[in-house]
């Protein structure tokens, strides 16, 4: 945005002298890379861009992300700078190259040559203030070519909905697309209005031509799929209960499910702090008490969609390259799979399973994002989870919640223990479970929620069944024998859905295909 903005200044004569006739071009490495494709190829067509530029003396060369093209050009066998040094050391044409601030650090900050010939300047955010005078600005423009009136609202909102639910790129070039959009829409919607009858048509023209700050919630929440704006009686009935609708899936953890809910309905009325995560949990509990179905639970329930559940299995990142393949590699080309899947989609329920088991480097990263919203990837672009409610699972302490149980305690009662206990062992560092909103603590299942389990797998079960016409009578005694089949002490409920499979499914499945159950058929087993 600086540059194109220079660019636009010095084309309109407002510029310095020396550079009143100076003209930009963007040379796009990573493109001549591709197209070229060898050594004396590549240093070829370099050259001849350089030569170019000098034989016309007014050009200004924009080499956009250095740090991942020196890396490209390294992979040709292509010294980069060696090879431009001779324009650098020289002053027959201008040379402007930018990076990343992590990238430069990671990949630029060690050659001394980069010192020598470039100086360095750092771009910090802009002011509130200044965004806003520029916002306000694009608005008057638009309002003069395309005929709407914005209102201040709106035009303010942008602003924060461009920072907050864009994330990558210019908060400022995001904010200029979602002022154009809203215009263009906007005249879109006056022209169909013309078309009214009688005095109406003045009235609903003018109407339409306003661009409210509800213009902006619905046109951010059909870009994200992000709720934003006021909340319909819908979410509102949602949010309400979302105990309730959770606990139709999970059974024995009301603690676990208070807390998350809790937390979710502070973030969508606007009362969460900062720019941190939705929400952010730590389930600790033994193997098959709900952690995981808690997390599904809810991005089916809040989300109305299960592939809103972002899911990291966090025990494949414990050996000493982890931090590189979370957050990728500085040139770029490995993105990292947190990086990757918080980019493909930055908003839902992210599952982090098996915390625990991360390698002690690769946690640090969930300082900044913990606490921050945010961190950069391994080529220093800002990577955000503000829009994300962050669960984290671990099977640690788990012999400390079995024995409270065995003593008849309440584990949950007793998390401040349990945390001291991880602390003490060295399993988590107090800094980063101090960043959670919460460390909940999740009790093995009793014989009721077993059963209760049970009873949600078959019914599943007789709905599939019902498509077929055939009606499946679920008894106490089959509930019952389901629940004894699928526990183990070791596991909790988690063997369950196999023994469905292989003493419920399977003799099922072999009746359908016998010919031996027919539609309009009663099953009781």
């Amino acid at each position: 945005m600086i540059l194109s903005r220079l660019a636009a200044r010095i084309a309109s004569g407002e510029a310095a002298q020396a550079l009143r006739h100076s003209e930009f071009f963007s040379l796009d490495l990573e493109a001549l890379i591709a197209a070229t494709g060898s050594k004396a190829a590549f240093e070829g067509e370099c050259m001849r861009v350089f030569e170019d530029a000098v034989a016309a003396g007014n050009i200004t060369l924009v080499i956009l992300s250095l740090p991942q093209a020196l890396t490209s050009a390294q992979k040709l066998g292509v010294d980069f700078l060696e090879l431009i040094d001779p324009y650098l050391r020289g002053s027959a044409i201008h040379i402007v190259a930018t990076a990343h601030r992590g990238a430069f650090h990671k990949s630029m900050g060690v050659e001394q040559r980069l010192a020598e010939r470039f100086e360095e300047v750092e771009i910090a955010p802009a002011d509130p203030s200044v965004l806003a005078s520029l916002l306000l600005a694009r608005a008057e423009e638009l309002e003069r070519r395309r005929g709407v009136f914005f209102s201040f609202p709106a035009i303010f909102a942008t602003a924060e909905s461009a920072r907050q639910y864009f994330p990558y790129g210019s908060p400022l070039d995001n904010a200029f697309d979602l002022l154009d959009e809203l215009a263009a829409r906007a005249a879109r919607s006056s022209h169909v209005s013309s078309t009214a009858s009688n005095g109406a048509r003045a009235a609903s023209r003018r109407e339409s031509r306003l661009i409210r700050r509800a213009d902006l919630d619905t046109l951010v929440k059909e870009k994200t799929g992000i709720p934003v704006g006021e909340m319909g009686a819908r979410e509102r009935a949602k949010l309400l209960s979302l105990e309730e609708l959770v606990g139709r899936r999970v059974l024995g953890q009301p603690e676990a499910l208070r807390a998350v809910a809790e937390a979710l309905r502070r973030a969508r009325s606007g009362l969460a702090s900062g720019n941190r995560p939705m929400g952010s949990f730590l389930f600790l509990g033994p193997t098959g008490v709900g952690k995981t179905e808690t997390s599904k639970a809810l991005a089916a329930a809040l989300f109305e969609n299960e592939e809103r559940l972002l899911r990291l299995d966090m025990s494949e990142f414990n050996t000493a390259d982890a931090v590189e393949r979370l957050i990728g590699t500085p040139d770029g080309a490995e993105p990292g799979a947190l990086a990757r899947i918080l980019r493909d989609q930055p908003y839902g329920v992210l599952l982090l399973d098996e915390f625990e088991k991360m390698h002690a480097n690769a946690l640090n990263i969930f300082l900044s994002v913990l606490d921050e919203g945010f961190f950069t990837d391994g080529a220093g672009r800002r990577v955000s989870a503000q829009n994300v409610l962050i669960i984290a699972t671990s099977n640690a302490g788990s012999d400390f919640i079995f024995e409270a149980v065995e003593k008849g305690e309440d584990p949950s009662a007793r998390s401040r223990e349990l945390v001291d206990l991880l602390v003490g062992r060295g399993t988590f560092k107090p800094e980063l479970l101090n960043r959670f909103d919460g460390v909940i603590v999740f009790r093995p299942l009793g014989p009721e929620e077993l059963r209760g389990i049970a009873r949600i797998l078959l019914k599943g079960l007789a709905r599939e069944l019902i498509e077929k016409g055939v009606t499946l009578e679920i008894t106490d005694e089959i509930v019952r024998f389901l629940a004894e089949k699928g526990f183990d002490p070791k596991f909790g409920a988690r063997p369950m859905r196999r023994a469905l499979q292989e003493h419920i499914e399977e003799p099922i499945a072999r009746k359908l295909i016998a010919g031996e159950l027919r539609p309009g058929a009663t099953l009781l087993l």
